[in-house]
């Protein structure tokens, strides 16, 4: 187990922050270089299973691809639990909270199941994935702050 935890304050309104982050058919191009495809294969108010193709570019260029599903209670949080590819039965909790201070408080909890292949570099992937986030969410916020 490799357990992820950190948060954000950032500026724009929860509810379009909420509704960007659950619209996972943008993420490639909003991500081009990180973000290959997303397919949808379930959809509905509370619920989604997404088919996921990250891109891995480093000395030699490698493909993850995996399945996720998300438990959806809009506004306040997501769940998302990866339940195909190298990194299954990973569960990711993105919860979002009104700041009076800034706009939107987002806290993100995790627990990485790292498969024995990838053990040696969990400390490695633990910091992509918390790099990663901490991107999508800035960037998200600055495309709803300046729109």
């Amino acid at each position: 187990m490799t357990e992820l935890k950190f948060s954000m304050e950032l500026p724009c309104q929860r509810e379009k922050l909420f509704d960007l982050v659950i619209d996972y058919q943008n993420y490639p191009k909003i991500f081009p270089d990180q973000i290959k495809e997303i397919k949808i294969e379930k959809d509905s108010e509370m619920f989604k299973i997404t088919q996921e193709i990250f891109i891995f570019k480093s000395l030699i260029q490698k493909e993850i691809i995996q399945k996720s599903e998300h438990k959806i209670e809009k506004p306040e949080s997501i769940v998302s639990k990866i339940i195909s590819g190298p990194f299954k039965n990973s569960i990711m909790k993105i919860n979002f909270i009104n700041s009076e201070e800034k706009g939107t408080k987002v806290i993100i909890s995790g627990d990485l199941k790292i498969g024995f292949k990838f053990k040696i570099l969990s400390p490695i992937i633990k910091k992509y994935y918390r790099a990663i986030l901490t991107s999508m969410f800035y960037k998200m916020n600055n495309m709803l702050v300046n729109s």
